[in-house]
Parts: structure tokens; sequence; C-alpha cells
């Protein structure tokens, strides 16, 4: 009982995980639950696999604001939100928790607009890497891209429960606001392979592709820092 009520106080002081513009809050805080919380089997698929598509399913994000008291939105598969309340949170290190039966541990994600949390960006993309004609590529966590010939910012494709979503997917844009283009991707070991998206099933009712599988390689880039 004491637990729960040292949590409830701590949680009605924290401070947002991250500011308005997109940049994280670089406000001090001496509380050990700020932040962002993702379930760690998901983390942990994405650092070995290597893949959102086999991860998602039974994943779980949530995040502690300046105005969360006992209870947060939580995402279930990155699909759905429902409230979701504390009482059973438990601290088990500075960067991993226990909500219930699943652990969370913390990352530091971008936060764009609209609630959108550059996950992927963050734990899977973001880094160095060279073409095999060693071309210099770089992912940023921000969502831009550098060298990729006309395209300047990435977006992870996170949540698969729709139709044309069998193959792990990312989309390219010349400009950051724009639909632009959807392009399949694989990771073997450290290097990214790119592919664009061959259509095997069309819908004509939606007008969009229900079955899509890897078509032609790209780019292999080689992943250096």
């Amino acid at each position: 009982m004491i637990r729960t009520i040292l949590i409830i106080l701590i949680l009605g002081v924290l401070i947002s995980c991250s500011s308005n513009n997109g940049q994280v809050n670089s406000n001090t805080t001496t509380n050990p639950l700020e932040g962002c919380w993702i379930s760690e089997d998901y983390f942990n698929s994405i650092k070995e696999f290597k893949s959102p598509l086999k991860a998602q399913n039974g994943s779980l994000f949530f995040v502690i604001s300046d105005t969360t008291h006992n209870e947060v939105m939580m995402s279930y598969n990155f699909h759905e939100g429902a409230p979701e309340t504390l009482n059973n949170l438990q601290i088990i290190s500075p960067t991993k928790i226990k909500l219930a039966d699943k652990n969370f541990v913390r990352i530091n994600p971008l936060h764009r607009e609209y609630d959108y949390y550059r996950i992927l960006e963050e734990i899977l993309f973001k880094g160095r890497y060279t073409t095999t004609e060693g071309k210099r590529i770089e992912f940023k966590n921000n969502g831009q891209v550098e060298g990729l010939e006309e395209f300047h910012f990435y977006e992870p494709l996170i949540d698969y429960f729709d139709e044309g979503c069998q193959v792990d997917q990312i989309r390219f844009m010349k400009e950051s606001r724009e639909f632009g283009e959807y392009y399949g991707f694989k990771f073997k070991a450290d290097t990214l392979e790119l592919y664009k998206l061959h259509c095997l099933e069309f819908d004509s009712v939606s007008k969009m592709c229900g079955v899509v599988e890897f078509g032609q390689l790209i780019y292999r880039l080689h992943k250096t820092e």
C-alpha cells in the first residue's frame, strides 16, 4: 500500500518525455519513472531479429508525462489504445519497470506531432551506412535520411495489422509531409537491404494492394556505426 501511494505521488510531478517541437525535453528531474516505455519483449525482438512485423504482436507502449497521475494511455500492438492504470507498477531499475506481468524498458524516441513517436527510427534505423559502391548514407533518429539520392525523409512502418503488410516496410519522402513511396526492407546482421514492393493481389474495393512481396533489390547498405 505504501509503495502504491509513493508511486502515485511521484507520478503527479512527472516531466513530459518530449517537448512540442519534436526535441527531447532537456529539463532535469529526479523522478525515476519519467519517459517513454516499451514492452521488453518487443524491444528485444527488434534488437535480435530487426523485424517490426515479427515483433508487433503483443507489443505495448506508453508515455508518462507531466499530466500523468495513476493512469496512462496504453498502445496495444501500435494499432489501438486504451487507458491503463498504474496500480501494479514496480520499479526494477532506472531503465526497467514492471506493470502487471509485463516488463518495460525506457527508450528515448523523438516526438512528432499527433502523438507519433519515432520508435523504430531510434532503436533500429539510426546510424551511418555505406553502399556497396562506398557511398555514405545516414539515417537520423528525427526521420531525416542523407545521401539516398532524391529522398530526404523516411518513416518505418510500425503497424502491420492492415492489408498489404506482409513484409517489413519503410516509406521514403522527398518532403517531410508528402505521401512518399513504400519499399520493403530486410536486415541481415549489419546490412540493410531495400526492395521494391511487388503487388500479388490488388484490392479493387480499397484501390490498394492487398498482398505484397519483396521485389527487386535496389540498395544494400552496410551499417558502419
